[in-house]
């Protein structure tokens, strides 16, 4: 019995005496549909990790632009203190909100302290577009990647079925011949 491995070692096909070449290479295709398979799986996940990001960084967006709506200003060197007390509670839960949020979904941010200016807040703010663009192209990226996988998925189901089938009008040849 021979065996080859693919170069990630993960699938083996085995070739015994017997067997026809029409079923190893359906063999070789059926295997390749399981590593295709996996593949779009991961990419899939990565793809629904991304919306989860995207979302998180959307709702963090939200909150800065609620907090820099307060200021009713210019002024770049206007502080918290500047606010009104219900306008200081409104920043704090809000700041609350967004430590939360980015804390749970990896996201880097220096928008948190009471002492924030609105200069500060709209410098991190552009920091957060530059994390939302990135993020919008990595999925772009990973999108374009599920649609090829899904692709060569198909064509190695296409290519298993069409193997099937010759196979099996082989055989009903066969049959029909010794009648």
């Amino acid at each position: 019995m021979t065996s080859i491995q693919d170069l990630s070692a993960t699938a083996t096909v085995d070739f015994s005496p017997g067997e026809s070449l029409d079923t190893l290479m359906m063999e070789v295709q059926l295997k390749r549909a399981n590593l295709l398979e996996g593949e779009l799986r991961t990419q899939l996940q990565s793809v629904q990790d991304a919306n989860g990001k995207m979302s998180a960084l959307n709702s963090v967006s939200a909150l800065m632009n609620q907090n820099t709506a307060l200021f009713n200003t210019t002024d770049t060197s206007k502080g918290v203190d500047s606010l009104s007390a219900a306008d200081q509670a409104t920043f704090k839960a809000n700041t609350a909100q967004i430590q939360a949020i980015c804390e749970a979904n990896g996201i880097s941010t220096t928008y948190a302290s009471n002492g924030d200016s609105l200069g500060v807040m709209n410098a991190n703010i552009t920091t957060l577009k530059s994390q939302v663009d990135a993020t919008s192209n990595i999925q772009q990226t990973d999108l374009l990647r599920v649609q090829s996988l899904s692709s060569n998925y198909n064509s190695a189901l296409t290519l298993a079925s069409n193997f099937l089938k010759s196979m099996n009008d082989a055989k009903s040849g066969i049959t029909s011949s010794m009648r």
